[in-house]
């Protein structure tokens, strides 16, 4: 996700000629659509089992990285872009819940903050990483496109987007299935208050 968002921005810069400022508002609508989505993981979570949840979340996910790998130098924000982060909030944030419900659930109360600790920088360490290898992703099949081809650098530079967000849908792919058959179909739910 983090690579995603660095890649949006080139994307906004770049191929579609935002200015900074445009292109931070244009993660406005992104980060309000997180702000309602991160209190349906638990709700979500005490109804279906934080496995469920985790699964169809990373699926909203992976359908919605796919549109995004998809993008072109002539889409519009407001009827390719938006509309795919906003859902994609929805699938982002009840995962990241389920996620440490999951974590922590079968642990010691005392060792909950440990738990999600973990989680968090493995997280953090995953992002870093993912970020280093999409970027190197959309950089050498840019580097590529115009080395080989006289497609015009907006069409280059798209491409070795469309690259690299393909890739992440890949990994997100091979996360779902690590979901899928490496979780114990167990119930972590949110203790009552």
């Amino acid at each position: 996700m983090v690579a995603m968002n660095l890649i949006l921005t080139l994307y906004f810069q770049h191929v579609l000629g935002y200015s900074p400022l445009i292109t931070g508002l244009a993660f406005l609508p992104h980060g309000i659509a997180a702000i309602f989505a991160g209190p349906l993981g638990g709700i979500m979570a005490n109804r279906f089992g934080a496995k469920a949840v985790l699964v169809s979340c990373i699926s909203l996910v992976l359908i919605c990285m796919a549109l995004l790998a998809l993008i072109t130098t002539h889409d519009s924000y407001w009827y390719h872009v938006m509309p795919v982060t906003v859902i994609m909030s929805f699938g982002i944030m009840p995962a990241f819940v389920n996620l440490i419900l999951l974590a922590t659930s079968g642990t010691k109360v005392e060792d909950h903050g440990l738990v999600s600790g973990i989680v968090n920088t493995t997280g953090q360490l995953g992002g870093a990483i993912g970020l280093s290898i999409l970027i190197a992703v959309a950089a050498s099949h840019t580097a590529h496109i115009l080395g080989t081809t006289t497609l015009s650098k907006a069409e280059a530079l798209i491409s070795g987007y469309r690259m690299a967000l393909a890739t992440g849908a890949f990994s997100l792919a091979l996360a779902l299935i690590a979901c899928i058959f490496g979780l114990k179909n167990r119930s972590a739910v949110l203790p009552s208050s």
